[in-house]
């Protein structure tokens, strides 16, 4: 009888440490399962973005009491507003960079063209562009639009 039960003993002592061992190596294995399927879905925080860019810009222009108010409500509404209603934009550059850009470049004629950017924003104008201005992302390329 003492020899069964030091049998029994042995061998449920190996099953445990059969079973820890192999649970390790399943868990590392469903690691690097999880890492290759899910990989294109890494999630690669948005960099922060600066409020105005006035490097070469004249000493008027970086006193000028409107370009201040116009980035703070553009800073608003870049972090707080689009962030509460998930704004999703249909343009590369969204309608809020392309509007400070604008802004910074042609003054108030960047701000009409920032708003009339920003009032055709919406997924249906997509058929409005030509083909190759729309890439495989289906988002419009503005790039060449404010330069």
């Amino acid at each position: 009888m003492n020899l069964l039960l030091k049998q029994l003993f042995f061998i449920t002592v190996i099953f445990v440490f059969v079973r820890q061992a192999t649970a390790q190596d399943r868990n590392s294995f469903n690691k690097k399962l999880l890492d290759v399927v899910f990989a294109p879905f890494q999630f690669h925080p948005i960099p922060e973005r600066k409020i105005l860019y006035l490097k070469n810009r004249s000493t008027i222009a970086k006193f000028n009491p409107l370009l201040y108010v116009s980035a703070g409500m553009l800073f608003f509404y870049q972090r707080i507003v689009s962030e509460q209603i998930q704004a999703e934009c249909t343009y590369e550059i969204s309608c809020s960079d392309y509007t400070k850009f604008s802004i910074e470049r042609h003054g108030f004629k960047g701000f009409l063209s920032g708003i009339n950017q920003w009032n055709n924003c919406f997924p249906s104008v997509i058929f409005d562009y030509p083909e190759y201005k729309v890439s495989k992302n289906l988002k419009i390329n503005n790039h060449n639009d404010w330069q």
